[in-house]
C-alpha cells in the first residue's frame, strides 16, 4: 500500500497546478490587455477584467511560450512568465488603491456574478475528480479519457525533460528523434506548471488542471462575445453570460440511439456497446465537456481564433493606433491557433478568406479588410519555425496521399460499405438531416428558429451575425462533406464543428432571451396562434432535456466504465481489459512506474510491450524514455514502426524460456535497459524460470521490472534480491 492514497495525492496535485496556471492563464492576457486596453479593460469591471484576461491569455500565452521556449531557453521562458506576474501583481494594487470601491459593483450587480464565480469554482472540482484516479483499496481506476492522456502526458513529460520541440519519448531508433509532427503548445502550458509544482505536480496532473482551465476559457470566451457582440451590459451581460454557459451541458440526442444499442448489445452479444464513450455510435459531434475532457487544445485553438475576431470587430471603424494593435495581438493569437489545433486553424483560416471578401464586398471597409490580412501575415512570421518543423517532420513520415477526402458525413449505424461510392454518398446526403438532428439535437431546432427569424425582419446589421452565418456555412459544408485520412478517426470532421457548436449556442442564447424576455415570438412561426408558439416552446424543452441526459451519460461514463468492467456488467469485449482484474492491475502498473521514477536512472530505456496499443501505464505514469511504442508514434515512417515492433517483440511474447540469452540481445541490440512485463505477457509465465538466474528489481502480483542486456551486467542486478510487494 503506498504512504498516501493515489485518489488523495492526485487531487492534491492538481490542485496545486491548477492554482499555478494563472501564470500562463491569466497575468500574460491580464496585463497584455491592460497595456493596449483591449476591449475597452480599464473601464471595466474587476470580475470582468478576469474574463478578459483569461480569454487573452488563452490566445496568446501558447504562442509567446513556444517561441520563448525554443529561441531562447526554458529558464529564460519562465523569468518572463515570472515577470508578466510582477507586473500583474503591481497593476492589481494599483488599481485597488486608485479605485477600491471596484469590487464592490459585484454587489450592485446583484446574484448574477456570484453564480458565475459558484458555476466556475463546481466544474473546477467536477474535472478533477472525474479524471483523477480513484482508487479503493488496492484497485485504482482511470477515467476513459485517460486512452488520449496516455499521449499527451507523454508529450508534456517529453517538453519538461528535454525542451522544446520534445524528443519522442516512444521512439529511439538507436538515436534521440524529435517530436515534430504534433500540434503541442497545449503541452508546453502543461510542462510549464509540470516544472513550477515540483514533485507535488506531476504531468497528469498539469493536463488534468489544464482540462479545468480550458473549460473555464469557454466560460471567459462566451461571456465576453456576448457582451461584444449585443448592446448590453451590468445585469442582463451577466444574465445572457449564464444562459449561454448553461448551455454548455446540453449536447444532442445521443442517449436515446446509444441506450438502444447498449441494451441490444448486453442482451444479444453479452457486451455493452459503445465502450464507455457514447459519442462513437456516430460520426460525432462531440458534446462540450466530452470535447474540453478529451481536446483540451482544439478547444483552446478555437478560443484564440474567436479571439481574434471579437478583437478586430471591437475595433471596427475605431482610429488607425486601435486597429493596429488589434490586428498584432489578433496574428498572435492566430499563431498560437496554429500550433493547438491545425485543423481548427484551417477550418478558420477558410472563414476568414471568405469573411474579408464579403466585407470587401458589400461594406468596402478597406482598412478591416488590411487588418484582417496583415493579422494572417503576422500569424504566419509567428508560426513559421513552428510549420517549418511540421512539414519537415511529414516529409520524413509515410504519405498516403491528400490528408482529407470527399465524403459525405456518414450516419454509422446505417453503415453501407456494400454500396459504390456515388449511390452511397447520395444516401447519406439524404440522411444529413437526420443526422444532425441526432447529433445536435435542441441547437439544431434553435438554428432553424434562429435563421428563419433573421431573414424574415433581415436584422443582419449587426456585425458579429454577419461573421456568424459565414463560419456557420463553412463549418456545414466542410464538416458534411470532407473527410480527413490522416488516422482512422476524422478529426476534420469532428474538430470543425467546434466553432459551429459555438456559433449555435450562441444563437440559441438568443432564442431563450427572447422567451424569457416575454416578447411576441410570432414572427418565429407561419402561423399566429399562441397554441403553436407553446408547442414549440415545448419541444425546445424536451429536447434541451434529453441533451442534458445526454451530457450527464457521457460523463457518467467516462468515470465509471472502468468499475463497470471490473464489476463484470459491462461484459467482454470492452476496450479496457480482457478480465476483471483491471483495477487491480493500474494499481500495481502504477506502483511499477513510481519505482522506475524513483529508484532508477533518468538516462535509462525502458520497453514495455510495444504490441499493446495505446498503453496507458507508461503514458500516464511513465518517465522514461522508449525504444518503441504507439503512445506518440507521431511522424514516425510506418515501415520503421512496423519493423522495430516486430523485432522487439518477441522479449514478452516468449513462453517456456529458461535464460536470458535472447532477451539480453535484443535489448543490445536495441539499447534497452529496463523492460516492464505484466501478467497479460506471455513471457509472464516464464519469469519463476528467469529469476533463478536474474532477480527483478521490482515485482508485484501484476507487474515486473527487470533489468537487461549491458543494464543488468553492469549493474549487477543478479547480485540484488527483488524489491516486492503484495
Amino acid at each position: 500500500m503506498p504512504i498516501l492514497n493515489f485518489t488523495l495525492h492526485d487531487i492534491i496535485g492538481a490542485g496545486l497546478a491548477f492554482l499555478l496556471f494563472p501564470i500562463v492563464m491569466v497575468f500574460p492576457g491580464y496585463v497584455t490587455a491592460w497595456t493596449f486596453d483591449l476591449f475597452e479593460f480599464k473601464q471595466r469591471r474587476s470580475l470582468t477584467q478576469f474574463v478578459i484576461a483569461i480569454v487573452v491569455s488563452l490566445s496568446i500565452s501558447p504562442i509567446l511560450i513556444y517561441l520563448l521556449y525554443k529561441l531562447v531557453s526554458a529558464n529564460f521562458t519562465l523569468i518572463i512568465l515570472f515577470v508578466f506576474a510582477i507586473f500583474f501583481g503591481a497593476i492589481v494594487i494599483s488599481q485597488w488603491v486608485k479605485r477600491k470601491p471596484n469590487w464592490d459593483h459585484l454587489k450592485e450587480l446583484g446574484r448574477y456574478p456570484s453564480l458565475a464565480i459558484f458555476i466556475a469554482t463546481i466544474w473546477v472540482i467536477f474535472t478533477i475528480l472525474s479524471l483523477v484516479d480513484f482508487q479503493l483499496n488496492n484497485k485504482l481506476y482511470h477515467s476513459v479519457v485517460s486512452y488520449d492522456f496516455a499521449t499527451r502526458v507523454a508529450v508534456i513529460t517529453a517538453i519538461t525533460h528535454t525542451g522544446v520541440p520534445p524528443i519522442n519519448p516512444s521512439y529511439f531508433p538507436g538515436h534521440s528523434e524529435h517530436l515534430t509532427f504534433l500540434y503541442y503548445f497545449w503541452y508546453a502550458l502543461c510542462s510549464i506548471i509540470d516544472q513550477l509544482g515540483g514533485n507535488m505536480v506531476d504531468a497528469n496532473m498539469a493536463m488534468i488542471a489544464s482540462v479545468a482551465w480550458c473549460g473555464l476559457g469557454v466560460m471567459a470566451t462566451i461571456a465576453l462575445y456576448l457582451r461584444l457582440r449585443n448592446p448590453i451590459g451590468g445585469t442582463k451581460a451577466w444574465r445572457s453570460a449564464l444562459i449561454g454557459i448553461g448551455l454548455l451541458a446540453i449536447s444532442g440526442l445521443d442517449a436515446i440511439p446509444v441506450t438502444i444499442s447498449m441494451i441490444a448489445s448486453r442482451l444479444t452479444q453479452g457486451f455493452i456497446w459503445p465502450f464507455g464513450d457514447i459519442e462513437h455510435w456516430n460520426e460525432q459531434i462531440t458534446a462540450w465537456v466530452g470535447s474540453i475532457f478529451w481536446v483540451p487544445h482544439h478547444v483552446a485553438s478555437m478560443i484564440a481564433c474567436l479571439t481574434g475576431i471579437m478583437l478586430l470587430q471591437s475595433v471596427r471603424r475605431k482610429n488607425l493606433t486601435r486597429q493596429i494593435v488589434a490586428m498584432m495581438i489578433a496574428g498572435m493569437a492566430f499563431a498560437s491557433a496554429v500550433g493547438l489545433s491545425t485543423w481548427v486553424t484551417a477550418v478558420f483560416v477558410i472563414f476568414w478568406v471568405i469573411w474579408m471578401v464579403t466585407i470587401l464586398q458589400k461594406e468596402k471597409e478597406w482598412k478591416l479588410v488590411t487588418a484582417m490580412l496583415l493579422a494572417g501575415i503576422i500569424a504566419l512570421i509567428a508560426a513559421s519555425p513552428f510549420l517549418i518543423a511540421i512539414f519537415l517532420g511529414a516529409s520524413g513520415a509515410a504519405s498516403n496521399g491528400l490528408p482529407f477526402a470527399v465524403e459525405v458525413r456518414q450516419l454509422q449505424p446505417l453503415a453501407i460499405d456494400s454500396l459504390a461510392s456515388l449511390p452511397k454518398n447520395i444516401i447519406y446526403f439524404l440522411l444529413l438531416p437526420a443526422n444532425y438532428l441526432f447529433e445536435l439535437g435542441f441547437f439544431f431546432m434553435c438554428a432553424l428558429l434562429w435563421l428563419r427569424w433573421h431573414r424574415k425582419f433581415r436584422e443582419l446589421d449587426n456585425p458579429f451575425y454577419a461573421s456568424e452565418v459565414i463560419l456557420f456555412c463553412v463549418v456545414l459544408v466542410i464538416g458534411s462533406f470532407v473527410r480527413s485520412t490522416i488516422i482512422n478517426n476524422n478529426d476534420l470532421g469532428w474538430r470543425c464543428w467546434l466553432f459551429g457548436q459555438f456559433v449555435l449556442l450562441i444563437w440559441a442564447t438568443d432564442i431563450i432571451e427572447q422567451f424569457l424576455a416575454k416578447r411576441d415570438l410570432k414572427s418565429y412561426f407561419t402561423s399566429n396562434p399562441p397554441t403553436e408558439m407553446k408547442k414549440v416552446g415545448r419541444f425546445l424543452v424536451i429536447l434541451a432535456t434529453i441533451g442534458a441526459f445526454t451530457s450527464i451519460m457521457d460523463v457518467t461514463l467516462l468515470r465509471t466504465w472502468p468499475l463497470l468492467v471490473d464489476h463484470a456488467v459491462a461484459g467482454f469485449p470492452n476496450g479496457i481489459s480482457p478480465d476483471t482484474n483491471h483495477g487491480s492491475r493500474t494499481f500495481a502498473a502504477r506502483q511499477a512506474y513510481n519505482y522506475i521514477r524513483d529508484g532508477l536512472p533518468k538516462n535509462i530505456i525502458i520497453q514495455h510491450n510495444p504490441q499493446n496499443g495505446i498503453d496507458r501505464p507508461s503514458g500516464l505514469y511513465g518517465t522514461r524514455q522508449m525504444v518503441i511504442s504507439l503512445n506518440t508514434a507521431y511522424g514516425i515512417p510506418h515501415d520503421q514502426y512496423d519493423i522495430l515492433v516486430k523485432q522487439i517483440s518477441p522479449i514478452f511474447l516468449s513462453k517456456n524460456i529458461t535464460n536470458w540469452d535472447d532477451i539480453d540481445r535484443i535489448c543490445n541490440q536495441y539499447f534497452i535497459n529496463i523492460i516492464i512485463v505484466n501478467d497479460l505477457d506471455p513471457l509472464w509465465s516464464s519469469l519463476s524460470a528467469l529469476e533463478k538466474k536474474r532477480s527483478p528489481l521490482y515485482q508485484n502480483q501484476y507487474y515486473a521490472v527487470l533489468g537487461c542486456g549491458n543494464f543488468a551486467h553492469n549493474h549487477r542486478i543478479n547480485e540484488r534480491p527483488a524489491l516486492q510487494t503484495p
